[in-house]
């Protein structure tokens, strides 16, 4: 399990830098300069968002396999409380 999340983080890791260096190299960015300061905060902005929607979906597929969120089938007790 360790071995696929490093696998796919570090999948992700290559097609972020190779993003930012086809749009660094090709002009697509234009004359406009980032400082150091946006070169910090771009990356660590998608590191936490991708931490966040792993999160996120860990705790939707979590809560699933558990089943904590089943609709209860509240007809039977009611029926069984208004004898």
């Amino acid at each position: 399990m360790l071995k696929r999340i490093l696998i796919i983080s570090g999948l992700g890791f290559g097609v972020f830098l190779l993003g930012v260096g086809v749009v660094h190299f090709s002009g697509f960015a234009g004359p406009s300069f980032m400082t150091g300061h946006g070169w910090f905060a771009f990356p660590t902005a998608s590191f936490l968002c991708v931490l966040l929607s792993s999160g996120l979906f860990a705790l939707a597929f979590f809560s699933a396999r558990t089943g904590r969120d089943e609709i209860s089938d509240l007809s039977e007790d009611s029926s069984s409380v208004n004898r």
